[in-house]
């Protein structure tokens, strides 16, 4: 009625994106208008109306709605016709959506989606990023499409000094937002120098609500030995925010502490170490030291505190804090000690104590001939030092080592001193151990004694020696049985070898300071002189079988005699700038009287011994009448006015000394008993039974024999009638002795 028809819907086409309710043909003005809801994904419905004229084109289709995201404000969209595309749309969403409501300003959008329509659903990309400085960054990227939206959300940690942690979120079909970031501190690799996260976490979020959820839960910080926090932080309008103390951990130290504080996303933090924080009895000043955390959670240290050095003064303690997370309070300076090159030194605080160590090395204008570098060290508030260093003097003939140390007087004065032994080489034979010993003023004082190490022979000794009486009486026993007697005369005399014996040097003198040294030369000249008789007497008693044989026997010795010697002991002395001379001569000389008695045992076995012994049963010298002695003195001082002073005596010397030094060390010749009884203790007799070769000694053993003594050969015949029984001549008549064995 009134001019329009109902048009049925099952006969119209599909039109993408909408939803046909009702259709009508007005007849007067020859149109079509059309009206139902929109049909688009993500869209909220809305009522349309659409008009086409006669000509078929569209009027009247101005359609507003909104997309049903929560997270982004469900922003307006609105909806026109196209003659091509049917349903459509061009509209911005700036990346400002993309930002929760709860951090307002504080964040950084980037990346606006223009949303268009295709065949009745939206379209277009989505690349935003949203940034909450020192808080988080979301990275959106996706598009809408056929099946709705879809699109990934890369979350990235932009606390840097909690290190660099990520994780993913999405945003589904239907648009919603899922993305959270859920840490422990084993997750997080501060960068920060020395720090170390020891437990807590951090949680973030961008909630469908358009809130935005963060926390650093119980986190425990810790700084080396330096200090150490448990905080909790909390994101409010788009930063971190909160406040925990902060505890020093500094071994040794008290009373002190500091906080630690996040404002507006920013780190902080700092601490205090005052000189009432250290512990008692140190030799401390005024002064505070600040530590201070920065924004990117490093720790560093500004200010001083005083320290009173003793001879070195006064310095500065300061406080440093390392990127392995060492820390250390201490002061560095010169430190200048006498006979040293002046040094940079270092102090620290060790919790208990303010110590340090260092080399300097020697000055060699101060200490000369010293090469090296001494270990000083501070402790307990004074300085100390010591090292053994190598030694080398006029031009090598000094050399050794000596222990260079350092000190802190009573007067807080450092002194340099020390002392040790070096090997003096005056000459080829002349040398010695000096002990050298540093002096505080300067300068090293070397002193001691030198000595030759062997006498000097001035001549040979000259000596005569003549043999008077010689007598030996053998004894034939039995067959293998001998002894012997023998006695031995003669007079012998010598005089010297004349030496200069126990030479030594002795004196001091100061390297490496002006003034003269003070030494003495002395030594003495020896010469000794003898003559003697003497008388030796012996018996031996030996026995031999084919194989072996024993010999022993005594001897006894007498020497009588008249001996001397004549010494000289100058004593040349340099002192105080003087040369002076002392001398003493002494002659001295006397009889003696040496009895002595040997007794010595022997075995041979095949003409090797297997054993012997010497025993010395007594020996004594004796003097006979008084000892004669002269000593002269004489003194002088080279340049004195004064004439020499000379002294002489005759008593009160040491004559034995003199006297038993010239006695000849070597004895007068032994009887020599013991040859003879080896040379006649041989087998006489026959073999005991016969054989073929029962008379004939076996050839090895013969030529081992030979080659000491020629052993006779036993004469041929049978064997003894009877034991022990001399062999029969032809005839059976007893054979008479020839003349060898009568000499025998």
């Amino acid at each position: 009625g009134r001019g329009q028809t109902d048009i049925p819907l099952t006969g119209l086409p599909r039109i993408p994106g909408l939803t046909l309710q009702g259709a009508k043909f007005r007849h007067s003005e020859n149109r079509i208008d059309l009206n139902g809801t929109t049909a688009i994904p993500l869209l909220r419905d809305a009522r349309f109306n659409l008009r086409f004229d006669r000509r078929a084109r569209p009027s009247r289709f101005n359609v507003r709605s909104n997309l049903e995201i929560g997270w982004l404000g469900n922003p307006r969209v609105d909806l026109s016709w196209d003659a091509e595309s049917g349903v459509n749309t061009s509209v911005t969403i700036p990346a400002s959506r993309f930002v929760p409501q709860s951090v307002g300003r504080q964040a950084e959008a980037q990346g606006d989606v223009t949303l268009g329509m295709a065949d009745g659903k939206l379209s277009g990309n989505i690349d935003t990023t949203v940034t909450l400085p020192d808080v988080v960054e979301a990275k959106f990227k996706g598009a809408f499409g056929p099946d709705g939206l879809s699109a990934e959300v890369d979350l990235t940690n932009k606390a840097a000094w909690l290190g660099e942690l990520t994780a993913k979120g999405s945003v589904d079909n239907q648009g919603q937002l899922s993305a959270s970031m859920t840490k422990t501190a084993g997750d997080m690799a501060t960068p920060v120098p020395g720090l170390r996260m020891m437990g807590g976490s951090l949680t973030l979020g961008f909630g469908n609500d358009r809130n935005f959820n963060g926390a650093i839960n119980e986190l425990q910080l810790k700084y080396g030995t330096v200090a150490e926090s448990t905080v909790t932080f909390t994101v409010a309008n788009g930063a971190y925010t909160g406040n925990a103390a902060l505890n020093v951990t500094i071994p040794g130290l008290s009373e002190a502490s500091g906080t630690i504080a996040m404002s507006r996303g920013k780190l902080s933090g700092s601490l205090t170490i005052g000189a009432d924080s250290f512990p008692d009895g140190l030799p401390l000043e005024r002064g505070t030291i600040t530590g201070r955390i920065g924004e990117t959670g490093a720790m560093s240290f500004e200010g001083s505190v005083g320290i009173r050095l003793g001879p070195a003064g006064r310095g500065q303690l300061q406080a440093s804090y390392g990127e392995d997370g060492g820390f250390s309070i201490g002061a560095m300076f010169d430190l200048s000690v006498p006979g040293m090159q002046t040094a940079s030194f270092t102090i620290q605080y060790n919790g208990t104590d303010i110590a340090g160590e260092g080399e300097m090395a020697v000055d060699p204008a101060y200490l000369a001939g010293i090469e090296g570098r001494v270990k000083i060290t501070y402790a307990e508030g004074r300085w100390a030092g010591e090292s053994t260093l190598g030694y080398s003097a006029d031009n090598g003939k000094l050399s050794g080592s000596i222990t260079v140390r350092v000190r802190q007087a009573e007067d807080d004065s450092l002194k340099v001193g020390g002392e040790g032994d070096v090997t003096a080489q005056i000459m080829p034979r002349l040398q010695g151990t000096l002990r050298a010993t540093i002096l505080e003023e300067g300068g090293i004082d070397v002193s001691g004694e030198i000595a030759v190490t062997e006498p000097l022979e001035m001549f040979p000794e000259k000596r005569f020696d003549k043999e008077l009486v010689n007598v030996s009486q053998n004894i034939p026993l039995w067959a293998m049985l001998v002894a012997v007697m023998r006695i031995r005369a003669g007079v012998r005399a010598g005089v010297g070898p004349g030496v200069f014996r126990d030479i030594k040097v002795t004196g001091s003198y100061t390297i490496g300071q002006e003034g003269e040294p003070s030494f003495q030369i002395s030594g003495e000249m020896y010469i000794p002189a003898f003559v003697e008789g003497y008388v030796g007497f012996g018996a031996g008693l030996g026995a031999s079988v084919v194989l072996g044989s024993l010999t022993g026997g005594i001897e006894a010795m007498g020497t009588a005699g008249l001996y001397g010697a004549i010494s000289v002991i100058p004593v040349l002395e340099y002192k105080n700038g003087d040369y002076s001379i002392e001398g003493t001569a002494t002659m001295a000389a006397g009889a003696r009287l040496k009895l002595s008695l040997n007794a010595w045992a022997e075995v041979e076995a095949l003409w090797v011994t297997v054993w012997e012994n010497t025993w010395e049963l007594a020996s004594i010298t004796m003097p006979v009448g008084p000892d004669l002695g002269l000593q002269a003195k004489m003194a002088y001082t080279f340049g004195s006015p004064m004439p020499p002073t000379l002294e002489f005596k005759s008593s009160d010397i040491d004559t034995d000394k003199l006297i038993s030094d010239a006695m000849p060390k070597d004895g007068p010749p032994k009887a020599g008993v013991r040859d003879q009884v080896k040379n006649q203790t041989k087998w006489q007799g026959a073999q005991r039974a016969k054989g073929k070769d029962a008379d004939k000694v076996p050839a090895d053993q013969a030529a081992k024999a030979n080659a000491k003594d020629t052993v006779p050969q036993p004469a041929g015949g049978k064997a003894p009638a009877g034991r022990g029984a001399p062999p029969k001549a032809p005839g059976g008549k007893d054979k008479k002795p020839d003349k060898d064995q009568k000499a025998a």
